[in-house]
């Protein structure tokens, strides 16, 4: 890294437009966007907001694997427990992750539920997958996972 150019100036203070909806002023940040079930958000179809409407799950739009089905364990070796029991909200991205970490303990590859949701990213449209390499025009959505038992429940409410 190079020496730093001189400091730019100052800007005013006061009241700054972060985009529609958020507001910065004072060193505070406030929001007053709010969610609905239904919406289509982030690549994904809003089935859950908490009672703020700030913050809730999305189900994607599409089948991962074209309707064709996939195991749950990552072939012969993944017959293991994966104490991936945690339940309620945002409970699935913890048991995706254990699920993760004991399926490929030794088979570092394959195809299994746990693993094509984490990996999952997907265009805007909520249909078209990222390309690889992602070229910087594109705004991909990941971070997607399996469901807790109790997040099911709330999908088919």
């Amino acid at each position: 890294m190079g020496p730093a150019g001189p400091k730019g100036e100052q800007g005013p203070a006061g009241t700054y437009k972060a985009g529609e909806g958020i507001e910065i002023s004072d060193g505070e940040i406030r929001t007053n966007l709010s969610h609905h079930i239904g919406e289509e958000y982030n690549g994904g179809i809003i089935f859950w907001v908490d009672e703020t409407g700030q913050h809730g799950l999305i189900a994607s739009k599409i089948d991962l694997n074209n309707n064709e089905g996939i195991q749950w364990r990552n072939g012969e070796s993944g017959n293991k427990v994966t104490n991936a029991r945690a339940d309620g909200i945002y409970a699935g991205e913890s048991n995706t992750k254990l699920i993760i970490a004991q399926q490929t303990i030794d088979n570092q590859s394959g195809s299994f539920a746990a693993l094509l949701a984490a990996n999952y990213r997907v265009l805007g449209d909520g249909i078209t997958p990222c390309p690889s390499p992602t070229p910087e025009s594109a705004t991909c959505y990941g971070g997607w996972y399996l469901p807790s038992a109790y997040e099911l429940t709330l999908l088919h409410q």
